[in-house]
């Protein structure tokens, strides 16, 4: 692959820059340096979080023009029919693992004459698309797609999004471990503006017993995730995690997931 002079020092640039992120606030302000690398026009950091005791998706993004409800409407009427989506739908863990450019998965024709495309994606500057995947578990669900206007990635486009996308990765991780309040779009059932925000551990002798670990532990059970995501997303075996769990009943009086979350946390959560 032949860069042009300076790619490379643009993408660790912005490389060095996602290094700090520890918010999502932080991870959504670097956005629209992300795009630059490609001629980009729309940034979205798709993910997964509990509402109401539900797992939602939610969009923290950028886009010339505005990253708002109202611009998300289409996409979450035709959603299914977005040539990514679909590909992520049937594919095997090795293939959700890949970068994804739509132009590659159907004809530029088709591709434009879809209602996804001239209702959602072109508006918000997505006349070709690349999307990665971090998490396919639905309640780990993590991905990003990167949109650029009037033509398809060229090789060397998605060069660079290759090169930037394992930062992007650790970049979010650390943010989705960080328990800051955040704003983002809800998708479904229709886009809304939601505000996430993370219960606050009571101050007990209970939870003051708790190591840093074993807290980061109730915050993965806290998100709902299955235990190999959790062990996974802590560089820990399942279990290590599973150690680490019965130590926090133990500690916290509990015998499964809804008493310990009820004895951690200030206000209710929902199992």
């Amino acid at each position: 692959m032949t860069y042009r002079r300076g790619d490379l020092l643009a993408v660790l640039g912005v490389a060095e820059q996602l290094a700090s992120v520890e918010s999502i606030e932080q991870l959504a302000a670097l956005l629209p340096s992300v795009a630059s690398l490609v001629g980009g026009a729309c940034v979205i950091y798709h993910h997964s979080v509990t509402l109401t005791g539900t797992f939602r998706q939610v969009d923290v993004g950028w886009a010339e023009g505005g990253f708002t409800p109202k611009r998300l409407e289409a996409f979450a009427a035709l959603a299914h029919e977005h040539p990514g989506i679909q590909y992520h739908s049937s594919a095997t863990p090795a293939q959700a693992a890949e970068l994804v450019v739509v132009s590659q998965l159907v004809g530029e024709r088709e591709w434009r004459n879809s209602r996804i495309y001239s209702e959602s994606q072109h508006p918000l500057g997505c006349d070709d698309q690349c999307v990665f995947m971090l998490g396919s578990d639905l309640r780990d669900f993590s991905a990003f797609s990167i949109g650029r206007p009037g033509r398809p990635f060229n090789e060397r486009e998605i060069a660079i999004v290759d090169l930037i996308r394992p930062h992007l990765s650790s970049a979010a991780e650390r943010a989705k471990r960080s328990r800051a309040s955040y704003r983002a779009i809800q998708i479904m059932p229709s886009p809304r503006e939601v505000m996430i925000e993370t219960p606050q551990l009571k101050s007990s002798s209970a939870t003051a017993a708790l190591t840093p670990r074993e807290i980061e532990v109730l915050f993965a059970l806290l998100d709902g995730r299955s235990a190999r995501n959790a062990a996974r997303q802590l560089s820990i075996s399942p279990r290590t995690y599973s150690t680490h769990l019965n130590t926090i009943y133990r500690k916290l009086d509990a015998t499964c997931r809804s008493e310990a979350l009820a004895a951690a946390f200030q206000r209710p959560v929902t199992p």
